[in-house]
């Protein structure tokens, strides 16, 4: 678990710097770890599946490959659902996407109230799918009023400079 935590940390880093290569080398690596020691453990490889995901290049197609199998199964988690709506995304295959994340966000906010592990983090990736998914589909008021709500989030449950950056980064 240590090492997958390390990689995740390294990629999402990574990514972050603009280094997509090494990113989706590190989140890669850690999908990898999961395949092989947590296979039933969606907790931990969805988030996975994103930041992957987001580490691809437009024209990166061969990288899909990696993790079509695995969201094939039933979505049994806002993981699940927010995995498949990047997958979609990154196929350019939008007539689910926004669906699919809305329902992440509602069975992630679910999550959050039970106090399920990584809740907070995850609704936080969803929120920020929902934003890009959006723009990506011209929808610039509702991606406006998903950084408004998300705002709003933000402001309630973290210091004042996460919140900064962390609304810096959804507004990129």
């Amino acid at each position: 678990e240590d090492k997958i935590s390390l990689n995740q940390t390294v990629g999402l880093l990574n990514l972050h710097m603009g280094h997509r290569e090494k990113a989706r080398n590190s989140f890669l690596a850690s999908l990898e770890l999961h395949k092989e020691f947590f296979p039933e453990d969606s907790l931990k490889i969805y988030p996975d599946i994103h930041f992957y995901l987001l580490s691809l290049s437009e024209n990166d197609i061969d990288g899909l490959d990696a993790v079509s199998d695995i969201l094939t199964g039933t979505p049994e988690s806002s993981h699940h659902l927010a995995s498949l709506a990047a997958y979609l995304l990154t196929v350019n295959y939008f007539d689910d996407v926004i669906y699919l994340l809305y329902s992440a966000k509602a069975q992630a906010e679910n999550e959050m109230e039970q106090g399920r592990r990584w809740a907070r983090l995850n609704y936080m990736m969803i929120m920020d799918s929902i934003i890009s998914a959006e723009r990506l589909m011209g929808n610039y008021e509702n991606a406006l009023k998903t950084i408004e709500e998300f705002q709003t989030y933000l402001k309630s449950g973290f210091s004042s400079a996460s919140f900064y950056y962390i609304s810096a980064e959804i507004q990129k």
